[in-house]
């Protein structure tokens, strides 16, 4: 594990086992789950926001990887910037 991976983890499961004494273990696994299942959720809805049509990245010359070079995709990413930056401040 990374060290900036045992950060973010530690600072969320850290002070949840002690509300519960009994359930340690439970309590921090549950929470440490949660990362996996919110990717798994969100993964779909940031999807259906960001490109609906399911439009493919295309090899732009000169680089290595693929690039979105649609309009309508590239419109999108500000809103959907957005929403992550709202969900994550509500988490705070």
């Amino acid at each position: 594990m990374s060290t900036h991976l045992k950060c973010a983890v530690s600072n969320y499961a850290c002070p949840y086992p002690r509300w519960f004494p009994n359930h340690r273990g439970l309590v921090a696994g549950l929470v440490v789950s949660g990362y996996g299942f919110s990717t798994m959720v969100m993964n779909p809805i940031t999807l259906a926001i960001t490109n609906p049509n399911n439009v493919a990245p295309v090899k732009v010359e000169g680089y290595d990887d693929k690039y979105f070079t649609d309009e309508d995709v590239l419109s999108r990413k500000d809103m959907h910037i957005n929403l992550l930056t709202s969900i994550m401040h509500c988490q705070i």
